[in-house]
């Protein structure tokens, strides 16, 4: 009998202990959490934290705690910097817990740091070089001189890049041009970035306009030779320049500094007021003449696609080069053309010689830079990757 006794009462216990566990509640609590999991550093971040049954929510977040019970919670934080893992952990009446864990990536302002000559002149090239660096791909970019809007010239580096404002750190040029008219003053340069999720950061620097004197010179041309200037003579060539520039490569297809094309005598200078006639209206020149024996040698002055290579009635023998990002230099009066349009030219090849032709009153080069359609002094240019 006590041998009995002595055996039935572990079952009964065992028995007893099974039924207990049959009663109580294992299940876990469903734990729902809604937040944005990218966000601008130091921006509110609304938090939505539900549960299946009334829970005590602990809510972990950088430095921050909250515990409380009930089977929602809503908190509204400011987005930490950096990624900062959101961390939930609800708990049941019977002890269950459920935890999880979003990683929220407060996303920092960008970092920009513009470059640019402080002191210009009118018609003078202006090259800008921005750098910056983001934890968020940029989505737009804005560079204006003054009121004015430039050209989208802002474009990479040299570095094979084809979209530089898609990674998180770069460097960009914009290229523009003083206008030859413009007033001696202070003019401001802004630049504006805007990431991916909207952030802005601005950089301005301000610009000193120099003025300039030039006095007036009068032409002495042949009446045959103005006589090469007509409406159809400017149309043609007009037509041929503009389409010149609708081929333009988008990017740089320079990395080196450029030279100039000849060795030579100055004779008129960029931006020289001029007339053609006594008493005619004033123009501007808009290249640098370089006197030199016909035939000398011309040398591409950087790495380009040659987009016109033929004789005009005006310009005479014309080469065009396109450099990318909107920059051209131009070879005017040539006695020989010698290559064609489409050809690749690295800096220093020969593309032609010097000579008379077309409206010249001797053996020079008509050298011009210019950026989108404004002309730029192309000694700015000599011995620099970006003037």
């Amino acid at each position: 009998m006590r041998r009995a006794l002595v055996v039935a009462l572990p079952l009964a216990l065992l028995l007893g202990l099974g039924l207990s566990q049959v009663g109580r509640d294992v299940t876990p609590p469903g734990l729902f959490i809604e937040a944005i999991d990218r966000v601008p550093a130091g921006a509110p971040l609304d938090v939505a934290i539900s549960a299946s049954e009334p829970v005590t929510f602990d809510v972990v977040y950088g430095s921050l705690m909250v515990q409380r019970v009930d089977d929602q919670l809503r908190l509204n934080l400011l987005a930490a910097p950096g990624r900062v893992p959101l961390v939930v952990t609800a708990t049941d009446a019977a002890g269950n817990a459920t935890r999880q864990e979003l990683v929220v990536h407060g996303v920092p302002a960008p970092v920009a740091e513009l470059r640019v000559r402080d002191r210009t002149s009118p018609g003078a090239p202006l090259g800008v070089e921005l750098d910056w660096r983001s934890e968020a791909p940029i989505a737009s970019l804005t560079i204006r001189l003054g009121d004015d809007v430039l050209e989208p010239l802002a474009v990479p580096l040299p570095s094979g890049d084809p979209d530089p404002l898609r990674a998180l750190a770069g460097r960009v040029w914009a290229l523009t041009a003083v206008p030859l008219d413009a007033a001696p003053g202070v003019t401001t340069l802004y630049v504006e970035l805007t990431d991916e999720i909207g952030q802005r950061v601005g950089a301005e620097a301000p610009i000193a306009v120099e003025g300039s004197t030039s006095a007036v010179e009068t032409l002495s041309l042949e009446p045959g030779t103005l006589a090469l200037v007509t409406p159809a003579a400017r149309q043609l060539e007009a037509h041929t320049l503009a389409a010149a520039r609708a081929e333009g490569a988008p990017s740089p297809l320079w990395s080196r500094a450029f030279v100039t094309p000849i060795d030579g005598r100055g004779t008129s200078g960029f931006g020289a007021a001029r007339r053609y006639a006594p008493g005619g209206p004033v123009s501007y020149h808009q290249g640098e003449d370089i006197a030199a024996p016909t035939g000398t040698p011309v040398v591409a002055t950087n790495e380009g696609i040659v987009r016109i290579a033929d004789a005009f009635p005006i310009k005479g023998g014309w080469i065009a080069v396109d450099h990318g990002a909107g920059v051209f230099s131009h070879y005017f009066h040539l006695a020989s053309v010698d290559v064609a349009v489409g050809d690749r030219v690295a800096r220093g090849d020969a593309i032609g010689t010097v000579g008379s032709t077309g409206l010249s009153t001797g053996p020079h080069l008509h050298w011009e830079m210019r950026v989108g359609e404004a002309p730029t002094d192309p000694v700015a240019w000599v011995g620099r990757v970006l003037p």
